[in-house]
Parts: C-alpha cells; structure tokens; sequence
C-alpha cells in the first residue's frame, strides 16, 4: 500500500477512534486503535519529505488525543457533539480540526475516498422517469454559480441561499470550500453546519436525470440545481444532494424546503436571523452592513393574492435573495428569483414580504464563539428547566449574540412538527432560578417556530446573567455565543445560590395518593424528614413533572417519637408556613432555621398521579429520608357499617410476643375521602381480652379528627383479643380499620 492510501486509511481510522472513545466509550479500543494510527503515521513521517505539514498536523492530534483517551480528559461537551451524531440511522461525524490549517476534511486533498464510506451513503428515491446517472465532475469554479436556478425540485430557499452567497466575496469562498476532494471522484465529503457543529455528509457521485443522458438534451426539466449557461457546474447538486439526504427521509420528489436563513447557516456558518417584517424600508445600518458584504440578505413572502403575484410578478411562500440595494427611492432593492421565469425583479417597498432572513459573517463581527450542546427536558415546572450563567469579565459593556440550535433529530418525522416553537429568556440573576414568577426576564422575546432563534442583547460591564432556553418539546439543542470578550467567555451550567443542595425525586402513585389537608387522604401522601443539626437559611422547592398539576407542601415541627411513621394530624401550632398551591412550582424560604426535626408532606390538589421533585438548597448540609407512612410490615385491613348501632366489636388474632400494633380507624358516608367541612361522628375504641374480658387497652377520650384516629398499642402476650370501636351516637357511617404490626396478625370482623 502506498504512502497516499496508507494516509487515506488513516483519516478513516481517526474517526472510528474518536467515535469509541467519545460514544462508545470503549476506552481499551480506542486507546488500541490510536496507538495503531499513530504507528501508521510515524512510518509515513519517516519516509516522507512532501507533506510534512499536512503529517506533522495529524500527528500532533494524535499523540494529543492518546494523552486524552487514556487519562480520561476528553470532554463531555465534545462526547456530546458525537453523541449527536445519528441521523435517521446515519451518522454524521463532525469535522475533527487538526490545527488551524487542516482538519478532517481538507485533509484529504490528493487523496481518493473509497467504498470505505458507502454504509454512510443514503439511497434517495427518485420519480420513475428519471434515473441516476454516474457524474464525473471536473468544473469546481464558482463562475455560474449567479446563475443557478431551481426547477423542479422545492428548495428555493437552498437555491436562494446559494445565489445569495454567490453575490458575496467572503461567503463565495466559505461555500467554495465545502466539498472534498476537489476532482473527480465516487463520492464526496461534504461540510454542513447542524447539530452543534461542522458536519460531514458523504454523498456519491450519482445525480438524477431525465432518462435520456443529461449531455444529450438539457431542454428537459430538471431534478437537480443547474447553471443556466455552465453546463457542467455540477458541484452544487452535490451540496444540494447532501442537504437532501440529511434533511429528508425519501428522497428528491417529496421534498418542501426551509427558509434561506436557516439553509445559508447550513451551508456556510454565518449567522442566522429570521425577522418578521413590519416596516416598509431596510434599516440604514443594515444597509450599510449589507453593502460591505458582513450580512447576506434574503425576502420571504407569505400567502399573496393572485392580483399582487400578476403586477408585482412575485410567488407566494417564496424566498427571494437581495443582490444589491440602492437607498435612491426609499430603498430600491434588486431580487433574484430562483425560478429561470420572472428572473430579476426591482422593488421599492417590503410590505407585500413577511419574513427578512440575514445571515451575519461571524468573523467580521466577532473574534470569539463558544458553544454547548444540551439534552433540553420539556419540564413542566420553570424550575428543572436548562439555566446558563454568562458573565461578562471586561469593564466595558459588550454585544453578545446568543444562536440556540435545535438539533435535527435521529427520526426526520420528528422534525416535521409545525407547532414545536423555540425562545430565549435572560434574567438579570447570577444564581439557579427556581420560579419564574419572582425574577424579571429582561428580553421578552416572542417564541418562534424555527430550527434557529438568535437573541442580540447588551452585556452591562462586570455584570451575570442567567440564560434559560424554552421549547415545546424535549430535544437536543446548542447555544452558540459569538462574542468579543475573550476565549475564556463560556457558559456554565447554573448553580444554586447556597452552597448545599440535596434533590429527591419522587412519584404519586396508587400506594401513596393522597389529597389536599383539607381532605382524610392527606395523611397518604409522601413525607420526608429533615434533621436539623445547627441553624441554617433553606429555599425549599417543589416541583411536578406532569403540566396543569398544582402543587405544595406543608413543613411542621416535630418530636422525635413522631419521624418514624406518617402524619396523624394537621397542627396548625407546628406548621412553619401555609402556602396556598401553584402550578408545578411551589417554592419557600426559611431564614434561620431552628435545631430540631422537620416533616414535609408533598401533595397536589388534582389528586393525581404524576412524578416529582423536592429540591433542598442551604447554608448548612442537610440530610432528608422518607418516612414510612404504612402501619406496619403486616397489614390487616376491613371495613363495617354502623347500621345506626353505637357499637362494634373485631377480633384481633395473634401468636406471638411483644406486638407493637398500629391502629388506625376512620368513619366516612359515600366515599372514604371525607372533606373538612363534613359532619364526622365522634369515634374511639379499646381492647380487651376475649377469654377473661380483661381490658388491656382503655380509651376513655372521644374524637372525630378529620384523618381519623391512632392508636400505638403493645400486645405483650400472644392470644385473642377483642376489639370494640364506639361512637358517641348511632349513626350510618361507614368504618374501615386498618391494623398493622411488625409480626403476623389477624383482624376478623365479628358482626
């Protein structure tokens, strides 16, 4: 094998390695499969003189990423960017920089790509009439590319984007070099800006065409972007392919498009903005951006009449790209159409437009850009939402542009949704925000339903700010920051204000549904216990998963003798705060609490079952654990009606010493949730012994608590013993007994 395949495999060979150590995480094969790459690379340093800098470029990352593979350095934000990977069942590596000249696609200049990367094509469908034919493409000039048109396919908004492009200098070289190698080959490398980062999409040489050979009748229409007079510019199609590929399931027949700030930020990186038109004129300083090449203009309409399509030769849910403007006549701004009809158009006014798409050159604008990539968790409560601290260093204030990038999913059906809209918020906080509600958003943007939302905002000097991402759904996401701070700008995951924090999460279900304290089933609900060991601030937060669910939780003091089993009573005397329930967030803050035990009842007022989380963050570290509310291991349970008796009598069973028995009795009319407010007999009971009618336990206090009553009882000896429940005057209720014991027992209604 020659010096050329020997590097071509190579570069095939580093990303299998970065792929087992960032997503696999197969650290011995990656580490085996880097030693094995930097061994090919010393042989070909060692007997080659032409390409040392090409060579000494990829070594450098390779010894750098052995160093990295085998002390665990590499980091999660770049495991994540290949964890983002797949689509539709393909994977998409992205673009491995070596050093400021190379990386892993521009290396491969001189070399030939071979069916190494055919499991990463895609088969695109094409109507029955046309077939693929096999392309050997040898124009890669960029003269033609103003006058490439759209036929049949619908992607004028590529083609606008590439016609845009092609009237700008800067932009024309950034989409120049997007395809590799440059000659003639079976397939492609191509570079595409989506999920986070630069991308590469394999396509082949295969195009479709009419079945008569494309050489021998060009009158025929078109599948693929053409030049009008450059016959043989077929570079675009590939890019074009490669779009098609990564955005669509099918193939070229069914495909709808996007809009032109989204594709130029596909195509070239530069950054995308989508404006909703309500002005009839271009700002000035837009203009004048726009006249020294630093922003790329593009006009979207939406639905027209068939009167303003005839006279003003415009398309409805078209994109036209701005070729020049003249500020002579409130503006006079020159489109190309994407169409080979109705070419070139003058317009002196933007009312009959509803989108202006700009794509700004990031690196005239800014000298720095920092990124992270997101799992985005569509939570219910504000609270467990994703939070970004930005902190402007410098002691001037700054421009700062945020993009948030919904990543392209591995499913494209999952894309298609029209309703998934995407938004920013800032809030002038430096710490986690657990409610919406109490903070102030200083944007106040409007939500869109692009893939792709930019936010401009002001950076006072020195000052934090907490970036929060919204969107409908859950999905993967980046947020680019494009700044002129420094290198050292980033985002950092949001930190609690105090400096301990303890999280619990937690489920409603069958077992432990409970309701609100003014309801018997209060006492289900779960319970938590917080010793407090010294004085401490606490911000207590409860949030629930599930939308529309109201919430709270009710926090008393508590003796020792109380934190081994659930609540019996709602004591206004050592309940520390009475919150009325929110919408999945309830939070409350303590200052100064007091030494001693603490008991948290977590509810919603729907009475449903849904997950949670009970966040705890404080001064002084705290520990929390569940408590049981079961009456014991062993649970006898049965149910009696009064049948306007004052009286009832159950056997209680047991064979063993040392019982302790938790009892627990409740009266109830039609359902057995009574509320607050309802009429509840006076109730108690005591035990005796069935064979010598010895009481053992004597209860002479009456009581009709709303959660029932208790009783904790020890039964020394095994026996048979009688339980007699009373109610101070006859009634119609309805009794359930609920008896359990750490030991095996037995309850027997004797009636």
């Amino acid at each position: 094998m020659g010096d050329l395949e020997l590097l071509a495999d190579l570069l095939k060979n580093i990303n299998s390695t970065v792929f087992n150590a960032c997503v696999v995480a197969n650290k011995s094969n990656a580490k085996d499969e880097c030693i094995k790459c930097i061994k090919i690379m010393n042989g070909l340093l060692a007997g080659n003189t032409q390409d040392k800098d090409r060579l000494m470029a990829i070594s450098s990352y390779l010894m750098s990423l052995y160093g990295r593979i085998t002390e665990n350095k590499i980091g999660i934000q770049e495991r994540f960017l290949w964890l983002c990977s797949k689509r539709n069942g393909v994977l998409y590596y992205p673009v491995v920089e070596f050093n400021c000249r190379y990386d892993s696609v521009s290396a491969w200049e001189g070399l030939k790509l071979s069916t190494y990367d055919d499991s990463r094509l895609v088969q695109l469908e094409i109507p029955p009439e046309y077939n693929f034919q096999q392309i050997q493409i040898t124009n890669w000039d960029m003269d033609g590319t103003c006058q490439l048109y759209q036929d049949l396919l619908n992607d004028c908004s590529y083609v606008s984007s590439v016609l845009s492009i092609a009237e700008n200098t800067m932009a024309t070289e950034k989409l120049n070099g997007c395809v590799y190698p440059r000659e003639a080959s079976s397939l492609y490398h191509v570079r595409l800006f989506f999920n986070g980062c630069e991308r590469i999409v394999v396509v082949d040489n295969l195009l479709p065409f009419p079945e008569q050979h494309p050489s021998s009748n060009r009158n025929n229409r078109q599948l693929i972007i053409s030049s009008i007079e450059t016959k043989d510019l077929y570079w675009p199609a590939l890019v074009e392919k490669a779009y098609i590929q990564l955005l669509l399931n099918h193939g070229y027949h069914d495909f709808q498009g996007s809009n032109m700030a989204t594709d130029t930020f596909m195509l070239i990186g530069w950054i995308p903005e989508v404006v909703r038109i309500h002005l009839d004129n271009l700002d000035e300083m837009l203009v004048n951006y726009f006249q020294r090449g630093e922003v790329l203009i593009g006009l979207g309409t939406g639905v027209l009449t068939d009167k303003v399509c005839k006279e003003l030769k415009l398309v409805s849910n078209h994109d036209y790209a701005v070729t020049s403007i003249a500020k002579e006549d409130g503006n006079c701004l020159q489109l190309k159409n994407s169409w080979l009809n109705q070419r070139s158009l003058s317009i002196t006014g933007l009312s009959n437009f509803k989108y202006l798409y700009l794509n700004w050159n990031p690196k005239t604008l800014f000298g720095f850009k920092s990124t992270i990539t997101f799992k985005y968790q569509n939570r219910a409560a504000f609270g467990e939402t994703q939070q970004f601290l930005i902190h402007n260093k410098s002691h001037q204030k700054q421009e700062l542009w945020i993009l948030l990038e919904r990543h392209l999913s591995d499913s494209p059906e999952d894309d298609d949704a029209v309703d998934i809209w995407i938004n920013i918020n800032i809030y002038d906080v430096r710490t986690k925000l657990l409610n919406r509600a109490e903070h102030l958003n200083i944007t106040r943007n409007k939500e869109m339903n692009n893939r792709l939302f930019l936010l401009k905002f002001i950076l006072e000097p020195s000052k934090e700010y907490m970036v929060v991402p919204e969107c409908s759904t859950s999905t993967l996401f980046s947020l680019h920051a494009y700044n002129n701070i420094g290198p050292e700008f980033s985002f950092e995951k949001a930190a609690y204000e105090k400096p301990f924090t303890k999280e619990i999460t937690g489920n409603w279900d069958t077992t432990n549904l409970g309701s609100p304290y003014n309801k018997s089933s209060y006492i289900r609900n779960p319970q938590y216990v917080i010793p407090v060991t010294e004085r401490t601030d606490v911000d207590i937060a409860l949030f629930a998963n599930d939308p529309g669910i109201h919430v709270n939780f009710h926090i008393f003091y508590c003796g020792e003798e109380e934190i081994t089993s659930g609540t019996r009573e709602f004591d206004p005397k050592s309940l520390l705060s009475h919150e009325s329930y929110e919408q999945n967030t309830v939070v409350q803050n303590f200052k100064d609490l007091e030494v001693g035990n603490y008991r948290i009842v977590v509810s919603n007022i729907e009475n449903v079952i849904g997950k949670y989380k009970l966040v705890l963050n404080s001064t002084k570290e705290l520990k929390i654990a569940k408590i049981p509310t079961s009456l014991g291991l062993f649970l006898r349970q049965c149910t009696f009606d009064w049948n306007n008796n004052n009286s009832h009598k159950l056997l209680i069973r047991t064979t063993d010493y040392n019982n302790n028995i938790r009892l627990h009795l409740h009266n109830y009319l039609d359902t057995p949730i009574t509320e607050l407010l309802q009429y509840r007999p006076f109730m108690r009971a005591s035990l005796f012994n069935r064979f010598t009618s010895q009481s053992v336990f004597i209860n002479e206090t009456w009581c009709n608590n709303l959660y029932g009553l208790f009783y904790d009882w020890t039964i020394e000896l095994p026996g048979e013993f009688i339980l007699l429940v009373e109610l101070q005057h006859t009634s119609e209720f309805h009794c359930s007994v609920s008896l359990g014991n750490n030991k095996d027992i037995s309850l027997v209604d004797m009636e």
